[in-house]
């Protein structure tokens, strides 16, 4: 897993508020390398702490750009972006076509 410095300074992340928590999707380091993630990140207000998270299920593709909305009964949906110039992303579910990935917040 990466560490919190290199979560803190990706961009291009999803990004959603939900009561006191952030969560941050994916994003890239934006460096030479052009390092595209996948990975979930947690930061609590309250505590002023980021937190690496571990999804349960089929975590998506990486990609940056993508877009993180919260919705009613504590869910948020990871829709879009792209994985690095030139390469596209594929469906979020492996076993459909879907496009759209849910979060239980």
């Amino acid at each position: 897993p990466r560490t919190l410095a290199s979560a803190v300074l990706q961009f291009a992340s999803a990004s959603v508020v939900s009561g006191q928590y952030i969560w941050l999707f994916g994003g890239t380091n934006g460096g030479d390398s052009d390092t595209v993630y996948n990975d979930l990140w947690l930061y609590t207000v309250s505590s002023g702490r980021w937190t690496q998270k571990s999804p349960v299920g089929t975590i998506p593709q990486r990609r940056r750009g993508a877009t993180l909305t919260a919705v009613e009964n504590a869910r948020a949906y990871l829709y879009g972006g792209s994985a690095s110039v030139g390469e596209t992303v594929g469906p979020l579910s492996p076993e459909t076509t879907q496009t759209v990935w849910k979060l239980g917040l």
